[in-house]
């Protein structure tokens, strides 16, 4: 077998903004394919970028010259590769193209064979004889090919997608075997397990992975890959991702290559399975693109890095500065581009800054700081940094803006008085009331057990117990549970505090399809009867109602997890997205806004978002002065330029004014000479104008002999028709009285005619009586039809007359009289022509349905004939017919004679002579007037001074020209002036930007690092900040208290958790860049094993404790750093996870919590009879 030689790449992404690129890579693609003589190119996906449409600018035409350079060398085989990349069908164009081989694109699970005899690529192996390569491919394959018309799980799925790539590589397998003589070449685009990634190398989601030993089932003796830019082996196998023929990403730091393999003539046994393998050789050849290198440095302004030639020349460096984000001012990246372009770097070269991470460190003295400056030297101190005065300045101002604000208030001890609820389906279906009260004032502060049977109405009652526009723990919007038009939700309670007392009142339309609802807050200070408005906010819309409760309750969240409990995980929407609120579930960031909330670090957050907001001025501020610097950078670099231009100017000045005096003179004495030789042309004008005057009398006069003889011909014209109009007169009178005749003889004969029908029709009056019935019948039937021929004939008549005038040719001369037709008489004899088309159109129709009806009457004649078969009838008298072809031929030629015409000519004749005569003198007179003025003409010629004019006209172009330079050098001379006067200012100008210049980039350093001090102010106070050390400070008092509450959880046996932890950070990275991240975890002590356990891994009934006893902390721990109380809580079957024997304890546990926290009412929905005998205070539903 002779020798294959196939030259292999992928990940050509050719696009328009890549084309130089993929052009330079696929050039030297081609070249070493032609000088090496291979048997075949092979391309292993992503050809293309993304779509590219097929224009110049493009460099689409080029890309396909380039297929058809390698189809004119061997044969093109590719696989599609990642649909973002080769759109559907964007290969299909290459195969079209006329070239000595072929192009194919490889179908997954098809076997195609190269006949290098031939050159020819062939997928029925029944065209070539003896294939020397079989070629095998497998493009990327979506998720949706394996799955089509399958509605099924993750799980199935993930085993059906595997399930039918196994299938489909063990197909491949099959076929390799089917030719184990020749080698295999497996062509694939896709990922493949265990293959590594570029770092910045992005991959479109939901592809589906290759496990290495599913691609060696296929046998194939080489593996081309496409995908990964990253150019690799795959494990032992005979794989190998090609790479990508240019760096696409900064980091892809290798040479980027193709590969050139050699199949051999000679073939090995495998000894451990029997399977022949097919040795090749394999060369990697460079693409001509520089390879990329990365720095990583750590910035020192004392010992600023040492840049080597030798490390720097003939790469494209990727340089990353890690610096503090407040000291990134000092760094002068100009500079650093500029020494590393001196140092041979290449185009594409990157400094890019990065900021080194803050670390936040557990911090106890974090609560003893007062101020916010103390607190930030203590974040800092934890980081290991150095506080400047001026960061310690902003962070007063950040105290001082917040006071100002009013974004420090001292919080609520809120109490629940009162409830009234009108149209509440709940309440309506649980005890069939439309509206009912909840007076918690008749209650004793303490728990208060909430009863009645399972929809009752009881959750639906506890759910409206608070004053926020949501329903927790039920499907819909809160209008969605009301009915009635006129539904309310009335709600009283009280701060503590100050004896302020507060009512929030909802009027709901639930009647109505969108179910409005208008929501008001009133407040009653101490001492006070009146409820008023709280604020301007409140005007029945939503928006100012939820602003002004949040203020008084907090977040919604807080509340629900501070003092609302339920069996169900309570829903609520935030940002506009409704989410469940379950600690045991709820994500790092949900747990952190909460704790924070909690534990009153929203004044905190207030700093983060002022500080953000002042670094926002100054970047704003930033951009506007660095635009500015940019513009007088570029305005200013004029200025030595400019001064020179300025000396050239005052020297230009000097000879243009020698010039302008010089030129003045001349054009005096040249003015002197024209105004002489005006007067001499002046005079000549005067004569030429007597002349003109001449030369048009004489034209006018000839004029009028040309008319006139233009008549005389006229009027003899019409002396000589004059014979021939008498006659044509004559004629037309004798057609006349030939018509007249006619028409009487045709009258009579139809009189004839109907007097032998009434004869006819008498005789058959004379009928017998028992026949007479039916006689009158076909008489009558008779009758019409005589009427309908009638008319028939009548139209016929007319259509025949029409058809005649209508044979007869259209010409430029009259048919009658031969003669050129008059304008008038033409345009009248063309209308009525059209009339008599639209006529006999007319007639036609009327005839044909005269014919139907004449039709439709002999029928009912024939019916009459078969019931008087046996009568015998008199005989129809025969009528002759009537020449009409004589009085239609008369009447045609009347009326093709014009009479109007004839007699108009034949005034005209009669009058002729006498014009003649008058034209003849009129024109004898002209022509003598005309030889007297021509003799005048001749005259006047003779009083022209010759050659003045042509003087005149030398000597004023030569003042003109005078005039020009003069203007020009006085405009020159202006212009020089201006632009002497605008070149001092613009110096002057220049003078004052440039110190401008140095001002403002003083400022701008300045700017600068107040803007990165302001951004570390905003990430000190923000969530990873000093918000995080407050968190880390508060987690001790909410485990002390929580796991006192759980101390009741240890006295039952059947409870396996009785203790609680916050992790708030854990170590991650490895290495040099192991380091602490932030965190958020609730960890629970298991007793059985004495081990920790994620609190979103403990079953229900147990995380029930939890949740209880993390709930009644955060209402502790809020009430002692915040001064927000919520002295009414509730508890929604919180309980009904319990094991029965559980319940006492959870009793305890709730009665100690409400103790400690200072509550002065629980109210608790329960079904347990054990836990209602615990309880000394009811309500019950049916008693409301």
């Amino acid at each position: 077998m002779k020798p294959i030689k196939i030259a292999l790449t992928a990940d050509i992404h050719f696009s328009r903004e890549n084309q130089d690129k993929a052009f330079y890579s696929l050039e030297a693609f081609l070249t070493k394919g032609g000088e090496e003589k291979v048997d075949l190119y092979v391309i292993a996906g992503d050809l293309f970028d993304k779509a590219v449409n097929n224009t110049a600018n493009s460099g689409f035409p080029k890309l396909e010259n380039y297929i058809k350079c390698m189809m004119d060398i061997a044969p093109v085989v590719v696989v599609e590769g990642t649909v973002t990349h080769d759109i559907k069908g964007c290969y299909d164009i290459f195969r079209d193209i006329n070239a000595s081989h072929s192009f194919t694109i490889l179908q997954p699970g098809k076997p195609y064979y190269l006949d290098t005899a031939f050159g020819w690529v062939y997928s029925d192996e029944d065209v070539s004889e003896q294939p020397t390569l079989l070629i095998l491919g497998l493009p990327e394959l979506s998720k949706e090919h394996f799955l089509a018309d399958k509605q099924l799980g993750k799980a199935e799925s993930d085993e059906a997608i595997k399930a039918g790539m196994q299938k489909l590589l063990l197909g491949m397998g099959a076929t390799r075997k089917q030719y184990p003589d020749i080698p295999c070449l497996l062509v694939a685009h896709g990922a493949i397990a265990g293959a590594n990634i570029s770092e910045h190398q992005v991959l479109p989601p939901g592809g589906i992975q290759i496990g290495s030993d599913d691609l060696a089932m296929v046998g194939a003796d080489y593996i081309s890959l496409g995908h990964y830019h990253l150019a690799q082996q795959i494990s032992n196998l005979p794989a190998y991702y090609e790479g990508s023929v240019f760096p696409s990403d900064r980091d892809e730091s290798n040479q980027k290559a193709f590969s050139i393999i050699e199949f051999g003539n000679y073939i090995i046994v495998d000894d451990q399975n029997d399977q022949q393998i097919h040795e090749w050789t394999r060369e990697r050849i460079n693409y001509p693109h520089a390879p990329k290198k990365k720095f990583v440095i750590d910035w020192l302004p004392t010992a600023l890095p040492t840049l080597e030639e030798a490390d720097i020349k003939g790469f494209i460096i990727w340089m990353q500065i890690k610096v503090d984000r407040e000291r990134r001012y000092e760094i002068d990246l100009p500079s650093i581009e500029k020494r590393l372009k001196t140092l041979g770097a290449l185009e594409g070269t990157e400094v890019e800054i990065v900021d080194n991470p803050v670390e936040t460190i557990r911090s106890a003295e974090i609560q003893d700081a007062v101020t916010l400056p103390e607190k930030v030297i203590i974040h800092a101190k934890l980081s290991d940094k150095i506080i400047a005065e001026s960061i310690l300045d902003k962070a007063a101002k950040l105290e001082f803006m917040a006071k100002e604000e009013g974004a420090t208030t001292e919080g609520l001890h809120i109490r629940i008085k009162r409830l009234i609820l009108r149209g509440a389906i709940g309440i309506r279906k649980g005890t069939g009331k439309e509206e009912i009260t909840l007076d918690l004032e008749k209650y004793d502060p303490g728990l208060i057990a909430l009863i009645g049977p399972n929809g009752n109405g009881k959750t639906a009652l506890m759910e409206q117990l608070h004053p926020f526009l949501q329903i927790f723990t039920r499907p819909g919007s809160l209008q969605n549970h009301f009915e009635l038009k006129d539904s309310f939700r009335d709600l009283y309670f009280i701060d503590e505090r100050t004896g302020v007392d507060y009512r929030a009142f909802l009027q709901i339309d639930g009647a109505g399809e969108k179910g409005s609802i208008e929501c008001f807050l009133y407040h009653k200070p101490k001492g006070s009867n009146e409820w008023t408005v709280i604020s301007d906010l409140i005007t029945g819309r939503q928006a100012g109602y939820e602003q002004e409760i949040k203020r008084l309750f907090g977040s919604v969240s807080l509340f629900l997890q501070s003092a609302f409990t339920s069996q169900k995980p309570a829903k609520v929407v935030l940002d506009g997205k409704t989410i469940k609120l379950d600690l045991s579930e709820a994500t790092k960031g949900m747990k952190k806004a909460l704790f924070n909330e909690l534990i009153g670090n929203g004044y905190l957050q207030a700093y983060s978002e002022n500080a953000k907001n002042e670094k926002d001025i100054k970047a704003k501020e930033l951009i506007g002065d660095k635009a500015k610097i940019e513009m007088l950078e570029e305005q200013t670099k004029t200025g030595p330029e400019k001064r020179g231009d300025l000396l050239l100017l005052l020297s230009s000045k000097d000879t243009t004014s020698v010039q302008f005096v010089n030129i003045k003179e001349k054009g005096m004495k040249i003015k002197e000479q024209v105004e002489a030789l005006s007067v001499k042309v002046d005079k000549n004008k005067e004569i030429r104008t007597s002349i003109d005057n001449a030369t048009k009398e004489i034209t006018s006069y000839q004029d009028e002999i040309t008319t006139l003889e233009s008549n005389v011909i006229k009027y003899n014209m019409a002396l000589d028709g004059r014979e021939s109009t008498e006659k044509k007169l004559q004629d037309l009178d004798n057609l006349k009285t030939q018509a007249v005749k006619l028409n009487g003889e045709h009258t009579n004969f139809l009189k004839e005619r109907e007097r032998i029908n009434t004869e006819y029709t008498n005789e058959k009056q004379a009928v017998s009586d028992n026949e007479r019935t039916l006689q009158n019948e076909k008489t009558g039937i008779e009758k019409e039809i005589a009427i309908i021929q009638r008319s028939w004939d009548e139209q016929e008549i007319f259509r025949r007359v029409i058809a005649d005038r209508l044979a007869i040719l259209i010409t430029d001369n009259c048919p009658t009289c031969d003669q050129k037709w008059p304008q008038d008489k033409y345009e009248t004899f063309i209308e009525k022509r059209a009339e008599d088309e639209q006529s006999i159109n007319k007639i036609c129709e009327r005839i044909k349905s005269s014919d139907n009806q004449i039709i439709g009457l002999y029928k009912q004649i024939g019916n009459i004939n078969l019931k008087i078969d046996a009568i015998e009838w008199p005989k129809e008298p025969k009528h002759d017919t009537f020449n009409l072809d004589i009085i239609n031929d008369v009447q045609n030629k009347i009326n093709w004679i014009d009479e109007t015409v004839l007699r108009a000519t034949l005034d005209r004749a009669k009058e002729a002579q006498v014009r003649i005569d008058e034209a003849k003198e009129r024109i004898e007179l002209i022509r003598q007037q005309v030889d007297e003025i021509t003799e005048q003409k001749k005259m006047l010629l003779r009083k022209i001074i010759d050659g003045a004019d042509t003087e005149l006209l030398s000597v004023s172009g030569e003042l003109e020209e005078t005039r020009q330079r003069y203007a020009k050098t006085d405009k020159e001379l202006t212009r020089i002036n201006t632009e002497i006067t605008n070149l001092e200012k613009l110096i002057a100008e220049l003078d004052t930007k440039i110190n401008e210049l140095g001002d403002l980039k003083s400022t701008v350093q300045g700017k600068d690092k107040d803007r990165l001090e302001w951004e570390y102010m905003q990430q000190v106070c923000g969530p990873d900040g000093i918000q995080a050390l407050e968190l880390d400070a508060a987690g001790p008092g909410i485990e002390k208290h929580g796991n006192g509450f759980l101390e009741h959880a240890r006295d039952y046996e059947g409870s396996h958790f009785d203790m609680i932890h916050f992790e708030t950070q854990r170590m991650g990275g490895s290495g040099s860049n192991k380091r602490q991240i932030e965190d958020f975890k609730i960890m629970c002590h298991d007793v059985r094993d004495d081990t920790w356990t994620d609190m979103s891994l403990i079953s229900v009934g147990e995380s029930a404790w939890i949740r209880r006893a993390l709930h009644d902390a955060f209402g502790i721990v809020r009430a002692h750093k915040t001064n927000t109380k919520f002295l009414t809580g509730c508890s929604d079957e919180s309980d009904a996870a319990l094991d029965p024997e559980a319940r006492p304890y959870y009793v305890r546990m709730l009665e100690r919590a409400h103790n400690e926290s200072g509550r002065y009412q629980t109210v608790i929905i329960t079904h347990s009879s054990e836990v209602q005998d615990m309880i000394g205070q009811q309500i019950k539903m049916s008693e409301l």
